[in-house]
């Protein structure tokens, strides 16, 4: 018990020492150990700053790789109208207007519709007639002994319609409508339309389906 005590004793008296060493240890060593150190530290932080800058420029070059990035081909808008009457479009010229057949079956009546390219806007005609040729097959009620041939083509003509309200006229008007007993039974022919005049100018000879259309939109 008696060495434990010296021992502890012993380790006290070197901890006042080397506590009172550094007590009397003049100022001007101190700071010249506290800047020696500051020089360490800045040494130290200088070669890790170009350690880092290496490594980064290291991995700025590894991702210059060339990357293929894959180009899709662009596919054209499909350009389409919906006919404002349900009926069927045929256009006349590069889409310069629109003409649509309206057909009503209970009536036997054929309406056709002029507008403009967008089918935004009505479009006056200087027409009177609008003549156009169906050829169609018959149905076998139309086939007779008198005349048995199943492929028939008759003449359709459309007469302009004057619409007071509008202030259209006969030769100034949007407008026109035909009638036909046959169009009560026959619901697709194909169509030649002989001549129709719009602002000036004339479109002949135009080809259509019924219902289909002119096949151009």
């Amino acid at each position: 018990m008696e060495g434990v005590i010296k021992e502890m004793a012993g380790r006290r008296v070197l901890a006042t020492a080397f506590r009172d060493f550094n007590v009397r240890l003049p100022n001007s060593r101190r700071r010249d150990a506290t800047a020696h150190r500051i020089r360490i530290n800045s040494k130290w932080y200088c070669i890790s700053s170009w350690v880092l800058l290496i490594a980064c420029f290291s991995v700025s070059l590894g991702c210059t790789k060339k990357v293929e990035v894959a180009v899709l081909p662009i596919v054209p808008e499909k350009h389409e109208h919906a006919a404002p009457h349900g009926g069927t479009l045929v256009v006349l010229g590069e889409e310069t207007y629109h003409l649509e057949f309206v057909r009503d079956s209970v009536e036997g009546k054929m309406t056709v519709y002029v507008f403009d390219g967008e089918l935004d806007n009505f479009i006056r005609s200087s027409s009177r007639v609008v003549t156009v040729q169906a050829s169609f097959e018959r149905s076998a009620q139309m086939i007779t002994s008198e005349n048995p041939a199943k492929q028939g083509s008759l003449w359709l003509d459309l007469n302009a319609v004057a619409n007071p309200a509008t202030g259209e006229s006969i030769g100034d008007t949007a407008m026109f409508e035909a009638q036909g007993d046959w169009l009560k039974s026959v619901s697709q022919f194909d169509g030649l339309i002989e001549s129709v005049a719009i602002r000036g100018r004339t479109f002949t000879d135009v080809k259509f389906n019924f219902p289909r259309g002119s096949g151009k939109e």
